[in-house]
């Protein structure tokens, strides 16, 4: 795995820290880039939400409110942010 800073994904350039802002108050960041065997991921939340980590003695748990995609889906299913 290759953490990134930025990546160009269907010609399109993201970059970690940045924000659409979707309207209704809503705003996407994106937090990561990772490149895992070539294929690029990231995370990111709505509207700024916190990480939230609960760990269990018996049994380790991560919680998180970032949502992990593909970048290539989240770029095509998104497209019209880019315009």
């Amino acid at each position: 795995m290759e953490i990134l800073t930025t990546a160009i994904v269907e010609e399109k350039t993201l970059t970690v820290g940045h924000t659409w802002d979707i309207g209704n108050d809503t705003v996407i960041t994106l937090h990561e880039l990772f490149n895992i065997d070539g294929e690029i991921y990231m995370t990111t939340t709505v509207n700024n939400q916190p990480i939230n980590i609960k760990i269990n003695r018996t049994q380790e748990t991560y919680q998180s409110n970032r949502y992990v995609i593909s970048a290539r889906k989240w770029v095509s299913e998104n497209i019209h942010l880019f315009n």
